[in-house]
């Protein structure tokens, strides 16, 4: 069997998308299967894999499905999977032009949208209706984009399959044990650290998160905030910490390849997100143990994850004082804060990598 997995780019900025994108590909390449990338343009940021990676470079939106074709009738995958929005517009195109070239074309949604409030956005979303159609399969990584599927483009439920995102919960762990910087383990070891980890931008909302730290920090003194990531907001962010007098009580590593140290020492992820599909990082703080305390609301891919599994806590969004509560019993309740440990270790294994490969070549095949 031979699939071309198709996205955006490779680069290493693109974390939730890449990082499970790579995990497929490792997946796959354990059961034997051959596996390829199709990417629209290469950037110097991307990471290197170990399968040829094929660039589109269309000259425009127009042109890109008649690249891609061009790159199917070449490669002749069985099948083509592709992610989000518009790489599955550009896959549901090329397959038309295709006719019935054999190749299976599968979609996988990773992200929510409020459009279905929009009303003004029908004629898009009766188009997208049909782009959506022209997939052999889609596949929601959560139950909430599944919804959201249905409510904003009309999708009919036999269309759409929920398969989670792949972990490698084992390398995630053995990748824990590197250790931090010098300053970065004095930090970490003196006091409870919250940590943050993802790009600092709006949608992850770190500005809301250095707010509810600071209601936090009123109700318990021996408490630090590290955010792992970077992104547009860092300025704003940075300006903000130094009008609190917080310099020696947050901290911005930047981005970091490898996140899982600070996420091992810390005592739980904040997560504050206006919208998520589902949350690769709070899967990757289960399989070490690390309770969430989050914000949701309609398009939070995550909270059915957390509900079922009992590993954290979910306050409405932007119900500051009701996070900062939370946050603050947890870490004063140290039997209740062993409990959900252990129950997001537990719950973990629902997405290993093996398992959740298998699921996704049962439609492959």
């Amino acid at each position: 069997m031979k699939v071309l997995l198709y996205l955006n780019t490779l680069s290493r900025f693109n974390y939730g998308n890449l990082m499970s994108n790579l995990e497929l590909m490792k997946g796959f390449l354990e059961k034997g299967v051959e596996v390829l990338f199709a990417v629209n343009r290469k950037t110097p940021d991307d990471v290197e894999v170990p399968v040829e990676v094929l660039p589109l470079n269309a000259r425009g939106d127009l042109d890109r499905p008649l690249k891609l074709r061009e790159v199917v009738k070449r490669v002749s995958p069985d099948a083509v999977v592709a992610n989000m929005l518009t790489q599955i517009t550009t896959a549901s195109f090329a397959k038309k032009l295709l006719g019935s070239a054999g190749t299976k074309f599968i979609g996988i949604e990773r992200d929510t949208r409020p459009w279905h409030r929009k009303i003004w956005k029908i004629p898009y979303r009766v188009f997208m209706k049909r782009v959506y159609e022209g997939m052999d399969q889609i596949i929601a990584i959560s139950p909430a984009v599944e919804r959201d599927l249905r409510k904003t483009f009309f999708l009919s439920r036999n269309r759409i399959r929920v398969i989670y995102n792949p972990v490698d919960i084992d390398r995630i762990r053995s990748m824990a044990t590197e250790p931090l910087e010098r300053e970065m383990e004095e930090i970490f070891g003196e006091r409870g650290v919250l940590v943050c980890v993802g790009r600092l931008d709006r949608q992850k909302e770190p500005l809301l998160a250095l707010e509810v730290f600071r209601r936090v920090k009123e109700r318990n003194g021996n408490v630090c905030l590290c955010f792992v990531g970077s992104g547009e907001l860092e300025g704003p962010l940075r300006e903000r910490i130094r009008s609190y007098g917080f310099e020696r009580e947050v901290v911005i590593t930047g981005f970091r390849e490898n996140p899982y140290p600070y996420m091992k020492r810390a005592k739980l992820l904040l997560h504050t997100a206006s919208r998520e599909g589902l949350g690769r990082v709070i899967l990757e703080g289960m399989s070490l143990g690390l309770p969430v305390v989050a914000f949701y609301n309609e398009e939070s891919g995550y909270r059915e994850v957390v509900e079922e599994a009992g590993c954290g806590l979910l306050v409405p969004f932007g119900d500051i004082e009701g996070m900062a509560e939370d946050i603050a019993k947890l870490l004063r309740d140290g039997e209740f804060y062993r409990d959900l440990s252990d129950r997001a270790l537990k719950a973990s294994e629902r997405f290993r990598r093996d398992r959740i490969v298998e699921e996704l070549m049962s439609l492959l095949c």
